[in-house]
């Protein structure tokens, strides 16, 4: 059993809203080790959700935005992300089906001008 304590952890990084963008389920799109997850309950936490998806693999982040009903999760290995996406897909959740993407990381440009 994972602990609120433990979703503080150091080990585990937060993801920030500017660095991550949704992919739309398409043809074509490949998989990654970040997974969005939609249709998040305001009431579930990071630790509920380390506790969820820790099940498939070894979680390396999580950043969840429960009030807007979603939240990011990224593992250290890409099959275990696509395990998770397969286990968990329409799993309810404190009464929510939860919707799990495919995400990528947006590299953020830094320029010298």
């Amino acid at each position: 059993m994972i602990s609120e304590e433990d979703a503080d952890s150091p080990h585990l990084r937060k993801l920030s809203d500017s660095t991550v963008q949704q992919e739309e389920s398409r043809p074509g799109i490949s998989s990654s080790r970040l997974l969005w997850v939609g249709n998040v309950s305001a009431d579930v936490s990071e630790a509920l959700l380390i506790q969820l998806f820790a099940k498939y693999g070894t979680v390396d982040n999580v950043s969840a935005y429960p009030s807007r009903s979603y939240a990011f999760i990224e593992f250290k290995d890409l099959e275990d992300a696509q395990a998770a996406k397969s286990g968990l897909q329409g799993k309810l959740v404190k009464g929510q089906s939860l919707r799990i993407e495919f995400a990528k990381a947006v590299s953020m440009m830094i320029s010298n001008f």
